[in-house]
């Protein structure tokens, strides 16, 4: 619509123009017409030649940013030709595919003349996920503002959207040592439960407190104990990947985020689990370190989720043995035991008989 009024005030100063060269016979006039009809045919094709010449890209924004934090990302637009198009459009597509969010923005960016053009996005995300910024299509506008050239392309940015670590509520820990073993208890007042497999020579990377000091000194090299870590007798915290309207599932993951963060701080051994609807079987992933705990809500933004609130712990009752206790994180008013945390107040841990 723009494009066509844009057409009819030209045409009206066209005519004008027409009018008073009849009349007038004036040289000006004629000059000023063989111009105006000059301009449009450079015009369009200017745009049409400059479209193919103009590269995007992103910049700035890190690749894992805590969820709520505002963050940055820089839209570059290269024009290495000299001719500068001030009406340069971009299509950027936005999606977070874990929560089926999405929406579309488009950035006007001038194009310099031989020049690299920065502009500032704001973002910010509530939810979870890997937030997807793509820029989909170009559009350049000519000069006179009558024909918008469009062409497809696909510049990505990916960003990971975490949790913050801290919980908002402490939890029992009188709950959590109700749900531990002996074997477990030991372990976190420091004793080491992992079983020697082997002596090797030590490799980077290692841990130090895997390093066999006395045989080293014997053998005049760094000598690294490998160990088989009994997994076994971890504590199992099963997340429930269910969704409802209100987003709940954003609050269970931040839960069991900032509750596998607390057991690390405290050096409680545990093994997250939680049924894959995908694959339809039961996943797990012992936690060691913060690395690890990264890697796990990151792997959760691939899964699917699921409408049934205790299908997680329904699956896990078939696979455990009957008096096998676990941790779960999902919908409060679901407690089968000992609550440990509320969250949110629709989020709930607790220990499962």
């Amino acid at each position: 619509m723009r494009q066509v009024w844009n057409i009819i005030k030209y045409m009206i100063i066209f005519c004008a123009n027409l009018l008073m060269l009849f009349f007038l016979h004036g040289y000006f006039n004629l000059i000023i017409m063989i111009i105006m009809i000059i301009m449009p045919i450079a015009s369009i094709l200017t745009a049409r030649l400059m479209l193919s010449r103009l590269h995007v890209s992103f910049a700035g924004a890190k690749e894992n940013i805590h969820i709520e934090d505002p963050f940055v990302l820089k839209v570059v637009l290269d024009n290495p030709a000299w001719i500068p198009m001030l009406n340069v459009n971009l299509k950027l597509h936005v999606k977070n595919a874990f929560f089926r969010l999405e929406g579309e923005h488009v950035l006007n960016i001038p194009a310099y003349a031989g020049q690299r053009n920065e502009i500032s996005y704001p973002l910010s995300s509530e939810y979870l996920g890997v937030l997807s910024i793509e820029a989909e299509q170009m559009q350049v506008l000519d000069w006179l503002g009558f024909v918008c050239w469009k062409r497809d392309i696909s510049e990505k940015k990916e960003i990971v959207l975490l949790p913050f670590g801290s919980l908002e509520v402490e939890p029992d820990m009188a709950a959590v040592n109700n749900g531990m073993t002996e074997l477990e208890e030991s372990r976190k007042k420091g004793h080491d439960f992992s079983d020697v497999q082997d002596v090797r020579e030590y490799r980077p990377g290692d841990k130090l407190q895997n390093i066999h000091w006395k045989l080293s000194a014997k053998k005049d090299a760094l000598m690294v104990k490998e160990r088989v870590s009994l997994s076994s007798s971890q504590l199992i915290v099963l997340v429930e990947l269910f969704q409802n309207e209100t987003m709940i599932l954003n609050r269970i993951l931040i839960a069991a985020y900032g509750m596998a963060h607390f057991l690390l701080q405290n050096q409680i051994p545990f093994t997250l689990q939680w049924w894959s609807t995908r694959e339809e079987d039961m996943k797990r992933m012992p936690v060691d370190n913060q690395q690890d705990l990264d890697a796990w809500i990151e792997s959760i933004y691939y899964e699917a989720y699921y409408e049934t609130a205790e299908l997680g712990c329904m699956m896990m009752r078939r696979l455990v043995q009957e008096d096998t206790r676990f941790m779960v994180i999902g919908s409060s008013g679901m407690t089968g035991g000992d609550v440990l945390l509320q969250y949110g107040g629709d989020v709930e841990g607790y220990i499962c008989n």
